[in-house]
C-alpha cells in the first residue's frame, strides 16, 4: 500500500546522481566544519507496552524519544571546538549545549538540498584511539542529542519545541575548521 503523497517508485535520478559523503556540510551557527571525517546520528521512539493475561499486546504508549550521535574530527581541530564550547560560559566543554545542522546537497548536480538539525547537543565522550600507520589522527566525539529533525520534520507529534535550545558557537569559532 502506497502512503499518500509518497510515490510508489524510487525517486527520479537527475543525471544518475545521488548524495555522497562530499554532499555533507556540518554547520555550527555560521561556521562550518569541512574537515570532519564521519558524522552519525540516530533517534528512537520506544513505546511502552500494555499487556494483560494474554501474550498479545493490548496497547502501547506514545513512547520515550531518545537521540544520540557522533562526529569524528581531525585531532588538530578538536581543541578549537572545545575552546569555543568552553567560551559559551555554561561550565566545561562537556556541559555546553549547542546545535548542529547537516546539509546534504548535490554539489554540481540538481539534487534538492536536505537539512537535518541536531538540536541541544552535549559531548558525552571524546575518544582517542591511535595506532601505528599512515592514517591521519582523529577524535570521535560521542553526542547526547535532545532532538533530531530531518528535513524540518520532527519524529514526534507537536513538532520540535527545542528551537534555539543550543547555543551558536559559530561566532566564537570565527570561520571554518
Amino acid at each position: 500500500m502506497a502512503l499518500p503523497g509518497i510515490p510508489s517508485a524510487v525517486g527520479q535520478l537527475i543525471n544518475g546522481q545521488r548524495y555522497d559523503f562530499s554532499s555533507i556540510e556540518a554547520n555550527f551557527g555560521p561556521s562550518s566544519f569541512t574537515n570532519f571525517q564521519a558524522i552519525s546520528y540516530s533517534d528512537t521512539l520506544e513505546p511502552g507496552i500494555q499487556r494483560g493475561q494474554s501474550s498479545k499486546k493490548l496497547g502501547r504508549t506514545r513512547g520515550e524519544y531518545n537521540a544520540t550521535g557522533s562526529i569524528t574530527l581531525l585531532k588538530e581541530d578538536v581543541p578549537t571546538l572545545l575552546a569555543a564550547l568552553a567560551a559559551l560560559g555554561q561550565g566545561g566543554y562537556m556541559e555546553a549545549v549547542w546545535d548542529l545542522t547537516a546539509t546534504y546537497s548535490g554539489g554540481l548536480t540538481d539534487l534538492v538540498p536536505t537539512v537535518d538539525a541536531l538540536i541541544g547537543m552535549r559531548i558525552t565522550e571524546i575518544g582517542d584511539d591511535h595506532s601505528i600507520g599512515s592514517d591521519v589522527l582523529v577524535n570521535e566525539l560521542t553526542l547526547d542529542i535532545m532532538e533530531i529533525t530531518r528535513g524540518g520534520l520532527s519524529a514526534t507529534a507537536g513538532g520540535s519545541s527545542l528551537a534555539g535550545v543550543g547555543a551558536s558557537i559559530g561566532g566564537i569559532l570565527g570561520g571554518n575548521l
